[in-house]
């Protein structure tokens, strides 16, 4: 009878592997390390994973996951289109802020060559409601037009260096800061 696996254990394993990869990238990954870290026997590591690939893969699912449901359920009024975006560009930037390491991960990994082409389809699929949300507010003339892959890649990358920075330094932005940030992404694709 196969061993039931224990959600504990897998989220530890989870949050050790995110820290160590952040910091030894995957070629100075090593399964005994996350065990250790995770406090579970290396051994039982390999019981939820049979390598490191593995894990990374599980890992980046689990935070695609995670990004992607922060744009379900996006309304397309286009009426009240700016707050719509404040509100979806606030969930994101508030999320990689509590979040830094699962962004930083995620951003790692995407083009890595390491996850499997078909989570990152899956991830690139879950992403299907930003991309109509942003078509629309191109065809209403109330965005830049181009590219929707363009302007993503312009709004996703302008908040992970903000971000970063952020977390570089340890400075944790006020409301303020948010806001500034906030309008220099709207300013630069509003019509």
């Amino acid at each position: 009878m196969p061993r039931v696996k224990d959600d504990k254990k897998l989220d530890a394993i989870h949050e050790a592997a995110l820290r160590l990869v952040i910091q030894t990238g995957f070629t100075g990954l090593k399964m005994a390390d996350v065990a250790k870290a995770a406090g579970v026997a290396t051994g039982t590591l390999y019981i939820y994973y049979p390598g490191k690939e593995s894990l990374v893969n599980a890992l980046f699912k689990s935070i695609k996951g995670e990004m992607v449901s922060l744009f379900q359920g996006i309304s397309m009024d286009v009426y009240d289109y700016a707050a719509l975006f404040r509100d979806l560009w606030m969930r994101y930037f508030s999320y990689c802020m509590e979040n830094p390491e699962k962004m930083l991960f995620a951003e790692q990994f995407h083009y890595s060559g390491i996850v499997d082409p078909e989570l990152i389809k899956m991830a690139d699929e879950g992403m299907a409601a930003l991309d109509r949300f942003l078509t629309i507010g191109q065809e209403h003339d109330l965005i830049i037009g181009g590219n929707i892959k363009v302007l993503k890649a312009h709004l996703q990358g302008s908040v992970h260096e903000i971000v970063r920075m952020f977390y570089q330094s340890r400075i944790k932005p006020g409301k303020e800061t948010m806001e500034k940030c906030y309008l220099m992404a709207w300013n630069s694709i509003k019509r």
